[in-house]
């Protein structure tokens, strides 16, 4: 399954051979797993979590591997407006390691 990335108005291959690199390393951190409903044998593209649209940037932070049901069910809501598999956007972050360190 070739993953869709995001799409560039750039049409510069360097580009687009970057943004398929960013759409297949999301996609495996999910485990080529829908973030919307779970479903392990679709076809996914990379949505941005707040759309662009109302904000949102285009850091790794914010994309997540949808399939295209659910990709048209969400649209451009935002996450409050949306149901999602997993919370794991919605975690707190974790230590940096340096807490306590200092006085």
């Amino acid at each position: 399954m070739s993953p869709k990335p995001p799409r560039h108005p750039d049409g510069d291959p360097w580009t687009q051979a970057a943004l398929r690199a960013i759409a297949a390393a999301i996609i495996d951190l999910y485990d080529k797993t829908c973030f919307g409903c779970g479903a392990a044998d679709r076809e996914l593209h990379i949505d941005h979590v707040l759309p662009q649209s109302k904000g949102g940037d285009a850091a790794f932070r914010n994309l997540q591997p949808l399939c295209e049901g659910c990709g048209n069910e969400k649209g451009d809501s935002i996450p409050d407006e949306v149901k999602v598999f997993s919370d794991i956007y919605f975690c707190p972050y974790p230590s940096d390691g340096y807490e306590g360190l200092f006085w």
